[in-house]
């Protein structure tokens, strides 16, 4: 609702300077409380030599793949 307002402030401010003021405290209000559009993710397809271990199928939608501290080479 705050944010709505000072739209509404903004768009009858005649001011120019005022309303440039305006639009800077509604971006800065965008972009520190503002969501995340999270469009994709990337498949991933992890192959290993025979001679490589550890390598654990990593949970949906996480980078827990590249833990290579459990890899080890025998």
């Amino acid at each position: 609702a705050a944010f709505d307002d000072l739209y509404l402030q903004l768009q009858s401010t005649a001011d120019e300077t005022e309303r440039q003021g305006l639009y800077d405290e509604l971006q800065q209000r965008l972009h520190d409380e503002g969501g995340y559009l999270v469009w994709g993710f990337a498949d991933w397809i992890v192959g290993t030599a025979r001679n490589v271990h550890g390598v654990e199928q990593a949970p949906a939608n996480t980078l827990d793949w590249a833990r290579f501290d459990k890899v080890w080479i025998a």
